[in-house]
């Protein structure tokens, strides 16, 4: 129960244990070969059998672990050597163990490997015999990623691009921010550093390891993007990766409705087994959510041209030169239209270019507003503000992904997204089209408050059959696990970024599908116990309204069944009362103050300065205050301190 009471006695022991491990004890022999009186005496600290070997076995050990650290006893500390130092070389293009016996000239310029404890100086043996293979095939085969293709100087392993890779994932860090941990791991001093060694009486300098930040950075988008090519079948395909189709490389969510892979043939034609109708089609919606991100915006670095995307268009984000041809062509002709809503701050940022030197004010994404995932080709850059030449463009290409015919949509600005939207495709040609689908418009549950009385009761969750508890805030949920690289990408080039963000939308995507088995059960599990309570509620409900009014609740039934097989008759749940919230009656009062003074007439004063509309102001503000303070009182506690006693009893001096 406490861990660190039993420790801290520990605590002279565990630092004399870790301090003897700087000692080499008595040597007295190699313990490989069993010499006594060796030169120079070595030991590998990543090993597991970390005793002394001479500088013979040291090597031969360390054949098959050639980015080991290795120390040499000094006779005073052992200090870092390197294993080229000591005569290690790696023998590329033949099995292990065996050697060439035509290798290429070994070149006097250093290779450098990145492996996950540090960067390493290295002597690499290429095969030059008749079948040899590229130097690049030869590292590849040795599992050593080359930097380049040409004359590879610099390669990193396997296992450090897949570290990079994971951590990038789970902890967003940057690329430069990985290697400075590697650059630290090979020499943690800084700048280059004078040390005196006292065993050879020499001047010894270490400096920091020679600069491959540049070529880290290509074979992390390199790696990233032939992991993607693998995972999605491309090497098995007969197109190869260049016949790979828009959004093929996605990881599509497993519960969706897909059809022709987890739905019935003719899904859109069976009827209900129960009422024989044709209102089972439901069961195979698609749930879509629309919703914009302005903090992962890109600062105007770079251009395609020398930046291109090595995914370009097969995973999540969408292909650039399609997606900039339609903005081109319909950008200017699609505009934003007047809102017969509030007054929503995405339809305000519409036209909103972002600032000076800004390329991209964010990104646009058409979700899975079921299970939070990301659908293919879906996302795509915002040039100026969230515009609906973007989200339209976006919408009709994330349901050319195999859509079924029934989709249910959810956009915060939905009741004037959707009013033109049939309008507007119309308008972009016959390569842009919703098809036979019928698709339902909902605002997401903790947006519509925020909407006209209109909007809550149209596209509302609530009122929408055949939803479930869906809320259609999946975009939101999905912008909290991305923001973390925003400060990354908004520093990249074009093409870096979207491949950055197709990577980080598969991990995405990948996570909730190994997790769907235990998120679903909850939910299922929820849902039946749920279920068991709200129908004994409403049932207890309506037994009690019906003693009084034994024909409303089949009215309102009636009612509410006709509005939901056809959306123009009379909504049941839009209010034919107006409601008067305490800001309209404050505006009244105050209007009528005006008109008074308008009409060169004097306010009815009740004091000195203040007006009747002021007053009741006031009085309704103070109310206010006093439901505040209640709430504050019953919430104080018996163990509150002084402090919050006094800023109570402050407060009802104020207003006894």
């Amino acid at each position: 129960d406490h861990p660190f009471l039993e420790w801290i006695p520990l605590r002279e022991k565990i630092l004399a244990y870790i301090l003897s491990l700087d000692s080499p004890g008595m040597i007295t022999e190699c313990s490989g070969c069993r010499k006594r009186d060796c030169k120079a005496y070595f030991r590998c600290t990543e090993c597991l059998d970390d005793r002394v070997q001479c500088q013979t076995c040291v090597v031969d050990t360390h054949r098959s672990h050639p980015f080991h650290w290795v120390e040499e006893w000094n006779g005073s500390y052992f200090e870092r050597v390197n294993l080229k130092d000591l005569g290690l070389q790696i023998h590329l293009g033949h099995p292990f163990g065996a050697a060439c016996i035509a290798p290429a000239k070994i070149r006097k310029d250093e290779f450098i490997v990145l492996h996950t404890n540090g960067i390493h100086s290295v002597t690499m043996v290429f095969c030059a015999c008749g079948s040899a293979d590229h130097d690049y095939a030869q590292l590849l085969a040795s599992r050593l990623f080359p930097a380049t293709t040409g004359s590879p100087r610099t390669a990193a392993t396997f296992q450090l691009l897949r570290r990079y890779q994971m951590l990038s994932f789970m902890s967003k860090i940057s690329v430069f921010e990985f290697y400075q941990s590697l650059v630290r791991l090979t020499n943690n001093f800084g700048i280059s550093v004078p040390v005196r060694d006292v065993f050879l009486h020499t001047l010894v300098i270490l400096t920091e390891p020679k600069d491959r930040y540049k070529g880290f950075l290509l074979m992390v988008r390199e790696w990233a993007h032939i992991r993607l090519m693998k995972r999605s079948g491309r090497g098995h395909d007969i197109r190869g990766i260049a016949g790979t189709r828009p959004g093929e490389c996605a990881l599509l969510c497993p519960a969706c409705p897909h059809p022709g892979i987890n739905l019935p043939e003719n899904y859109n034609k069976l009827p209900n087994p129960t009422t024989n109708l044709l209102s089972s089609r439901w069961l195979y919606a698609l749930f879509l959510g629309n919703d914009a991100n302005f903090r992962l915006k890109r600062l105007d670095v770079s251009k395609d041209e020398f930046d291109p995307s090595l995914n370009d268009g097969s995973a999540y984000v969408v292909k650039e030169s399609d997606y900039k041809d339609f903005i081109a062509c319909h950008g200017e002709s699609i505009a934003t239209q007047t809102s017969t809503c509030n007054n929503h701050d995405a339809i305000k940022s519409a036209n909103s270019r972002g600032g000076k030197g800004i390329a991209s004010s964010g990104i646009a994404t058409i979700d899975d507003a079921r299970h939070d995932m990301k659908r293919p080709v879906s996302v795509g850059d915002l040039q100026k503000g969230e515009r609906y030449v973007n989200v339209d463009y976006l919408f009709i290409s994330s349901l050319a992904q195999n859509a079924p015919l029934r989709v249910s949509s959810s956009y915060d600005i939905a009741c004037q997204w959707a009013l033109n939207l049939l309008a507007r495709v119309l308008m972009y040609g016959p390569d842009f089209d919703l098809g036979p689908r019928r698709i339902n418009f909902m605002v997401p549950k903790f947006h519509i408050a925020a909407h006209r009385d209109e909007c809550q009761a149209n596209y509302s969750f609530y009122y929408t059959p055949y939803v479930g508890r869906t809320d259609g805030e999946a975009p939101e949920r999905g912008w909290a696990a991305m923001n973390g690289i925003a400060s990354s990408t908004k520093r990249m080039g074009p093409g870096s970024r979207r491949d950055t963000l197709d990577d980080h939308f598969g991990d995405l995507n990948w996570r909730k599908t190994v997790a769907m088995h235990i998120s679903l059960l909850e939910k299922i599990q929820e849902a039946v116990r749920e279920r068991s309570e709200q129908v004994a509620t409403f049932l207890d409900l309506s037994e009690s309204i019906t003693v009084n009014h034994p024909n409303i609740i089949a009215s309102w039934t009636s009612t509410v069944q006709k509005w939901e097989a056809d959306p123009a008759q009379p909504n049941p749940f839009l209010s034919t009362k107006k409601k008067h919230s305490v800001n309209e009656v404050r505006l009244r009062l105050a209007e009528e103050d005006t008109e008074t003074l308008n009409e060169g007439e004097d306010c009815d004063l009740v004091h000195k300065d203040i007006s009747l509309g002021e007053l009741f102001s006031q009085a309704l503000e103070i109310e206010d205050q006093q439901r505040v303070l209640a709430s504050d009182v019953k919430g104080l506690g018996a163990h509150s301190t002084s402090l919050q006693r006094a800023k109570i009893a402050e407060r009802r001096n104020r207003h006894p």
